[in-house]
């Protein structure tokens, strides 16, 4: 009989002490955020389009912009950027020859690609809570702005509204 009873505690033991994994984080469950400081890097007009952006989408999704000791759920982002080169070589073939005549060339284009990851967190727990992330080409820090308050206004569409 005692094995028995052994035997039946277990599960139930097991069953408290496993976590909840089956709750997806929800935003909408929160009513306030802020931007928290991050060590990434970008042109200061596109750091204040991303943050802008963000303030204005998220406030009219029904969420309110407070001090980060007050908010509940605190975003940051990081950045990756790296230089790209496209390479196109042009000409035409000798079909007397089998080779590229004198006429041809290449042409590079070198450009920035810039990904922006943007995360929510609780600011009780630390738990991350929603995050989204894309990609753009930049010419110059003129052009960073634009193409950062485009991507952001694409990002925070999926945050879904307040409750």
């Amino acid at each position: 009989m005692r094995k028995f009873a052994a035997a039946l505690l277990v599960p139930v033991v097991l069953s408290v002490l496993a976590p909840a994994w089956s709750e997806e984080p929800d935003p909408s469950r929160y009513g306030t955020f802020a931007w928290k400081e991050t060590s990434a890097i970008l042109p200061p007009e596109a750091h204040r389009a991303l943050q802008e952006t963000a303030v204005r989408d998220l406030t009219e999704k029904g969420y309110r912009n407070v001090p980060p000791a007050e908010a509940e759920l605190v975003l940051t982002y990081k950045v990756l950027a790296t230089d790209e080169a496209n390479v196109q070589a042009f000409g035409y073939a000798d079909p007397d020859t089998w080779a590229i005549s004198n006429y041809g060339g290449t042409g590079v284009r070198e450009y920035r690609k810039g990904r922006i990851a943007v995360y929510a967190e609780d600011r009780a727990t630390g738990a991350l809570v929603w995050s989204a992330e894309g990609e753009a080409n930049v010419k110059n820090p003129e052009d960073a702005e634009k193409k950062v308050r485009k991507l952001a206004g694409k990002l925070f569409k999926s945050w879904p509204s307040a409750r």
